[in-house]
């Protein structure tokens, strides 16, 4: 079985979404880490990041850091093995 996949998603506001955006650019530069968005209630968006290699997921304190400002409430970790069909 493959390693586990990380997800990690948190709340920020839309006002900050630019600013944010070019943060995790800066923090995640060359490492494939993706950056998923929904939109939420009126103002706030939840953002998902995806880790798939353990190569990825050592960038993560990283990103987190570069992000702190920005995020509403905690930064919520997933890890996720893929089925063998």
């Amino acid at each position: 079985m493959s390693a586990p996949e990380l997800y990690v998603y948190y709340r920020l506001q839309a006002s900050h979404a630019e600013a944010a955006l070019t943060a995790f650019r800066q923090a995640s530069a060359g490492c494939g880490v993706r950056l998923l968005q929904k939109n939420d209630e009126a103002g706030l968006l939840t953002w998902m990041e995806t880790y798939a290699t353990a190569e990825q997921q050592a960038h993560e304190p990283d990103v987190a850091a570069a992000l702190a400002a920005f995020v509403e409430g905690a930064r919520h970790h997933e890890r996720f093995a893929p089925l063998q069909a």
